[in-house]
């Protein structure tokens, strides 16, 4: 197993923190999490404590008992397997788009292999969402899920040909989103989108 990767270092010390009394740990941590780019050394310093710490019989015991990775020996060599929270809040969020409208309807399909991993999934997207839950594809109706998708999907077209209002009403709000991009979509719907100081940083 290799500790050098962010998200690997991450999972793990989060883990670890749960199960060993040391107080590296949040030294680490600050460090992943931190704006500041890591140096090597402060990399390599993390990957030593996690090679140490597995290396524990006791700790490494705990850890695959533990809801929160999954490890598994494989050829005389571990493998840790992480639920991704925020590539799955990315991929499932470009099934629908944003519109005069609201957001259209968009349909996410995961197909898990392992239920400790996709417990944890679920565990990590409750970060995200405080309410998020997952429906068995045998309890799904789906011809009529796709039959709204498409239903949004015409508001769309319609809306892109100018046969609909292309703004709508809504309260003052403060939208913070994670690319130009989006940023640039949702003014359209919007108006004009304004710009000032807050002390010393541009909102």
């Amino acid at each position: 197993m290799r500790f050098e990767n962010e998200n690997v270092q991450r999972a793990l010390l989060v883990a670890l923190r749960n199960l060993v009394q040391d107080e590296r740990i949040e030294k680490y941590l600050s460090w992943i999490v931190s704006k500041r780019r890591r140096t090597i050394d402060q990399s390599q310093e993390i990957a030593k404590f996690l090679s140490e710490q597995l290396n524990k019989e006791e700790i490494l015991e705990k850890l695959t008992g533990s809801n929160d990775v999954l490890i598994e020996e494989r050829d005389n060599d571990l493998f840790i397997s992480l639920a991704d929270a925020a590539t799955y809040v990315q991929a499932s969020g470009r099934t629908s788009r944003m519109f005069a409208g609201g957001v259209s309807r968009g349909i996410s399909l995961v197909i898990f292999w392992n239920e400790k991993l996709f417990s944890n999934l679920k565990k990590r997207l409750r970060l995200f969402f405080d309410e998020i839950d997952f429906v068995d594809a045998e309890d799904v109706d789906w011809r009529q899920e796709l039959e709204r998708v498409d239903e949004d999907r015409n508001k769309i077209v319609k809306l892109s040909s100018a046969k609909m209002p292309a703004q709508i009403s809504v309260r003052s709000s403060l939208v913070i989103v994670e690319s130009p991009n989006k940023a640039r979509t949702i003014a359209r719907f919007f108006g004009t989108p304004q710009m000032r100081f807050v002390d010393d940083v541009l909102v």
